[in-house]
């Protein structure tokens, strides 16, 4: 699996449009992180503070590295990893849908969204792009990236993977070095949201 991939970093990179002085976005294939395969996928990158913006750092170019030689291993543990979001945020918050008799909170909101399944949140999951977090990345020592989908029981969410691995389903807005706290990986190990 591992290879070299530069000429296609070298490709992506400068295909990168500048989307403002902060960030830039490009388009790529790849195959296994949605449901059904619709095309491009849109790769956002932002770029440290102070980077000017015309080249990705070597810490972004190892993580698009890391993304290219993404596993279908890793891959394979996406459906299961928003069903198993899907199914903490079912336990915890109340979409409006009847509770019927012998029915929890989880239960009813599986049966309003029809998601019994890793099959059917993969499905109701859609694709919105992977992001590189250049800012981020400066402050450790991990590869960080992540995919996000919209999902149809709640708002954006990313897949986290970290040194190539997916390790968590995370809100938008994330901050990626937090995943290097023991005592935050506890706590996501508490509610089924981290895997080493």
């Amino acid at each position: 699996m591992p290879g070299d991939f530069s000429q296609e970093i070298q490709s992506i990179e400068q295909s990168l449009a500048p989307g403002g002085l902060e960030w830039a976005e490009a388009l790529l294939s790849i195959d296994g992180l949605e449901a059904e395969h619709t095309g491009l996928v849109r790769l956002e990158v932002f770029y440290p503070d102070g980077h000017d913006g015309t080249s990705l750092t070597p810490k972004m170019r190892n993580a698009l590295l890391k993304l290219l030689q993404l596993g279908e291993d890793q891959k394979k543990l996406v459906p299961e990893a928003l069903f198993q979001r899907a199914l903490v945020e079912f336990d915890v918050t109340d979409y409006g849908f009847e509770v019927a008799d012998g029915e929890g909170n989880q239960q009813a909101n599986m049966r309003g969204f029809k998601i019994y399944t890793k099959g059917d949140a993969f499905a109701a999951a859609k694709l919105e792009g992977i992001a590189i977090h250049g800012h981020d990345l400066e402050d450790t020592d991990h590869v960080y990236f992540s995919v996000k989908y919209d999902v149809s029981w709640g708002e954006l969410v990313h897949v986290v993977f970290k040194d190539g691995k997916l390790i968590t389903v995370y809100d938008d807005g994330v901050y990626f070095p937090k995943f290097d706290d023991p005592e935050t990986i506890a706590r996501l190990k508490k509610y089924s949201f981290f895997w080493d």
